[in-house]
């Protein structure tokens, strides 16, 4: 959600489409977490977010979050001024300016 469909539909072309579709190693690249590419994020993303959605997409259950609850104190922890970006569409491209002391 924070790379959007653009950056996730670039990495899943690389497995080749219709019947060229790799399928083995595109199944073998999500058990062994190399697929999404967890370090590939935008700029603006703060590193404390990164660390909670990594923990989301984790392989093993067991190294993931175990409830809704345990994400949000997480995502909680985020405050501040670290997540204060808003998306603004323009015609040829997206941008996230930064709020900054109430303006953009």
């Amino acid at each position: 959600m924070c790379n959007g469909d653009e950056a996730f539909n670039t990495q899943y072309a690389a497995y080749g489409t219709g019947a060229a579709f790799e399928r083995y190693t595109f199944r073998n690249d999500v058990r062994n977490g190399r697929f999404p590419d967890r370090r590939a994020f935008p700029p603006h993303v703060p590193s404390r977010l990164r660390t909670v959605i990594r923990k989301c997409i984790e392989t093993d259950p067991a190294d993931r979050y175990q409830s809704a609850v345990d994400i949000s104190n997480h995502l909680a922890d985020i405050s501040g001024k670290m997540l204060d970006w808003r998306l603004v569409e323009l015609p040829d491209r997206r941008v996230w300016p930064k709020n900054e002391n109430g303006t953009l």
